[in-house]
């Protein structure tokens, strides 16, 4: 064997280790790199499962801030106030809605006011900004009763104005109705 082809082989078994050096340290790094992304895949996933506590947390806090702001405006007792001794437990008949805006011009915007934060609410619930149970717990009572009180007033209101007027108000109530209406079953114990 000649010097040339002695060097040659040397030469060639260094570029081969080289490269099989090469090779387990690219697949050592690409080993290192897969942990890196599945770490900061649960990393994401864990950052997720937060921001959606913390939201749901935030909504509920928004929820009950709203309700207590409802509260210390007193617009139902307003409203209570002016509509004197009728009763609004049932439903007030459209003529006398309008025969008391005659007496007591104030009456109007009280049933506005009242009608617009219930359908405000609503819509809270149906685009998430506010928790459904916090204000069903809370609210769900009053909004029933105002707006099976006001009903004929709504139907006129939306023959005159907006067809479309306190839909998402009347449409939580219907859901809230349809699942007390529901019957509760328990889980079976033992064998199913």
């Amino acid at each position: 064997m000649t010097n040339y082809e002695i060097w040659s082989l040397i030469i060639s078994l260094i570029t081969i280790t080289i490269t099989i050096s090469g090779l387990l340290y690219a697949g050592n790094q690409i080993k290192l790199a897969r942990k890196q992304l599945n770490s900061a895949l649960e990393t994401i996933e864990l950052t997720r499962e937060i921001h959606k506590d913390n939201h749901d947390w935030n909504r509920r806090i928004a929820s009950q801030n709203v309700i207590n702001s409802f509260r210390n405006q007193n617009k139902t007792k307003e409203l209570r106030e002016s509509l004197d001794q009728i009763d609004i437990n049932d439903a007030i008949p459209l003529d006398t809605i309008i025969s008391k805006f005659k007496t007591d011009m104030d009456l109007q915007g009280y049933i506005h006011s009242v009608l617009n934060t219930f359908e405000g609410f609503s819509r809270g619930v149906n685009q998430g900004i506010y928790d459904e149970e916090v204000i069903k717990t809370a609210l769900m009572g009053t909004m029933t009763r105002y707006f099976n009180c006001f009903r004929p007033y709504i139907v006129h209101i939306r023959k005159v104005r907006n067809p479309e007027l306190y839909s998402e108000y009347e449409s939580l109530i219907n859901i809230w109705k349809t699942k007390m209406s529901e019957p509760k079953t328990r889980t079976r114990i033992g064998n199913t």
